[in-house]
Order: C-alpha cells, then structure tokens, then sequence
C-alpha cells in the first residue's frame, strides 16, 4: 500500500482565533530569537571594553578606555569601560542605567553562570528568564563560589523556576559559601525581632493593634497557644 500522506495543516483561514495565535507564536520565536543575539552582542561589546582589574583599568589609555572602569556583574566578572556603557545605551535606545543593567547581567550570565547562558546560546532558554537570574546573582553580590553553586543547581530548570525558587537557591548558596555574608544576614535578621503593642491608639471596642517579628520556633509557640 502507498504510505498514508501527512495530515492536511489547519485551516487558520477559516479560524481567525486560530490564525491569530499562530502569528502570536510566530512573533514570540522571533522575539526570543532577537533577545538571544541582543545578549550574545551585549557579551560581545562588555569583552571589547574591559579589563579583570580597576589596577589594570588604570594603565589603559583614556582614549581608549575612558576614564573609569566600571564593575556591572558579580565579582571575579570583567569590569567595563564607563564610556562603552553609554554607547551601548544609546544605540538600543535606552537609558545609560538600564543599558548598565543589561550589560551586567549578560556579562553576569556568560562569565559567572556558563551552564545557565549555554542554554541561552543553544537557543533552548528564553533570555527574559535568564536574566532574571542573572539580576539576582547580581543584586546578592554571590562569590565566584556562590554563583558558580546557583548556576549548577538552576540550569537545568531555568525555563521553569520561579523568583521564590531562586531566592532559596541563593540562600542556600550564601550558606554554603559565603559564610561570612549568611552570619552577618542572621545578625540583620535577629535585630528586625520585635513585637509591638499599640497601646497608644485604642479603637472604639476598647482594642489595641499588635505587631511583630518572630523566629519561627517562637511563631509557632505564639500561634499553639
């Protein structure tokens, strides 16, 4: 018998709802396509303007390498001339701090989360979710360590996870490695401890508004009785 021919494609003519998505798929790729290469140029540019050390930055040229260079990921990242960010700003028609902001975190990704910006190049991870990682690495100052433990930990499931699931992973992470850091977090954490009785402001049913902060061992008292 002759081999079956493949299933006629969908009528999207007769369905305009049905086009509609199509075309909102067809856009997507091609935006996800488009913020892949944004970040890969942005890696691109951060490589041709920077330098491993604010000493060695201090050696080069001003002309050709301004008169700062600048720090836009986490540590043992390259820094970036000052002026190359204002260029790179403005020619994707930004402003200088949010083109700071996405220089950072593709210099984040490629330089201190290799296996998450892998599946970026691999076009397999859409460049929204991993910056988002990126700018969290970033904003917790991770050691080289640190980042390296999120990177290992978040790739394979970066196309799913969430901001809570991050936070718990760079948690984890600052416990593991940055000892120093997760001591001083417990510090800042015991002062925020209080409770609170607004004695001074009595409602009209004779009530008062209570506050507070607890360790969870004492939460859990406080709620059981």
């Amino acid at each position: 018998r002759p081999p079956l021919a493949p299933a006629p494609p969908p009528d999207t003519m007769a369905d305009p709802a049905a086009a509609g998505l199509v075309e909102v798929r067809g856009e997507r790729a091609t935006s996800d396509r488009a913020e892949a290469r944004l970040l890969r140029l942005a890696v691109q540019w951060a490589a041709m303007h920077s330098t491993d050390s604010i000493e060695d930055a201090a050696t080069f040229p001003k002309a050709c390498f301004g008169d700062v260079a600048m720090p836009v990921a986490g540590p043992g990242a390259p820094l970036v001339a000052e002026f190359s960010v204002a260029e790179y700003a403005a020619a994707n028609k930004v402003p200088t701090e949010v083109g700071k902001i996405q220089l950072g975190e593709a210099v984040e990704l490629y330089y201190r989360l290799p296996k998450t910006w892998a599946r970026v190049d691999a076009g397999d991870l859409q460049a929204w979710r991993a910056r988002r990682i990126a700018r969290e690495t970033i904003g917790q100052g991770l050691s080289m360590e640190a980042a390296a433990f999120v990177d290992a930990q978040v790739a394979g499931f970066a196309h799913k996870v969430g901001p809570a699931q991050v936070d718990r992973l760079i948690a984890e992470a600052i416990t593991r490695h940055m000892p120093e850091e997760a001591q001083r977090l417990r510090r800042l954490a015991a002062d925020g401890r209080h409770v609170t009785v607004g004695t001074g402001q009595v409602s009209f049913e004779g009530t008062v508004w209570v506050e507070g902060e607890l360790d969870l061992a004492d939460g859990l008292d406080l709620d059981a009785a």
